[in-house]
């Protein structure tokens, strides 16, 4: 098999991601198969958890899903490959994540960076002002439950937790509340209007 000239990569960010996010799936949908990476702030300083090339796909997933570290991935390279039967090539499209959480509410996450790592990001012009800056946030599940309970409870802020005056405090407070109430009764479909006066 041979593959095409054409290989196309884009830069997926904040910015960007709702719009490109439909033709992702799409070509996910048509594609034989995919491929992608991880770039990573750390990685485990353990030995016992140390990469081998004779790892199965099953241990080399236990050690990458069980971190000594709280690292975060900072970036992910996805690839999608589509075959021209008639011409007997592959052509592929790529896509560059740049990800990184960001604070909310109760939510504020915490990471470990690895010189090491970041020397290795940097030798390769990875651009950590795209990261930090436009980064994709996410949440996982832990989290997810966390600000749904947040929201639930009317807790979304609190002075301690956030640097607002006081007299925008109380504001945002009833935001909350009543955005809370409007979840708990909406159906899909209804939209809300919030006076940000």
């Amino acid at each position: 098999q041979e593959f095409s000239e054409q290989i196309s990569m884009t830069q997926v960010t904040i910015e960007n991601f709702d719009k490109i996010f439909p033709e992702i799936c799409q070509k996910v949908d048509k594609c034989c198969f995919v491929a992608f990476d991880c770039e990573f702030t750390a990685l485990r300083p353990d030995p016992e958890l140390k990469n081998s090339l004779f790892d199965s796909i099953q241990d080399r997933y236990h050690k990458l899903s069980q971190p000594s570290v709280h690292s975060i991935i900072s970036q992910m390279g996805l690839s999608m490959f589509e075959q021209n039967v008639e011409k007997n090539t592959f052509s592929a499209s790529t896509y560059n994540f740049y990800i990184c959480p960001r604070s909310f509410a109760s939510v504020d996450e915490t990471f470990v960076c690895q010189a090491s790592s970041l020397e290795f990001l940097s030798r390769y012009n990875f651009d950590f002002g795209k990261f930090i800056h436009e980064g994709i946030p996410y949440l996982n599940q832990e989290k997810e439950e966390q600000l749904r309970n947040d929201l639930k409870n009317g807790v979304m802020l609190s002075v301690q937790e956030r640097n607002i005056p006081m007299q925008d405090e109380d504001r945002i407070r009833k935001i909350c509340g009543d955005l809370a109430v409007w979840i708990n009764n909406s159906k899909v479909g209804d939209e809300l209007c919030v006076d940000r006066g």
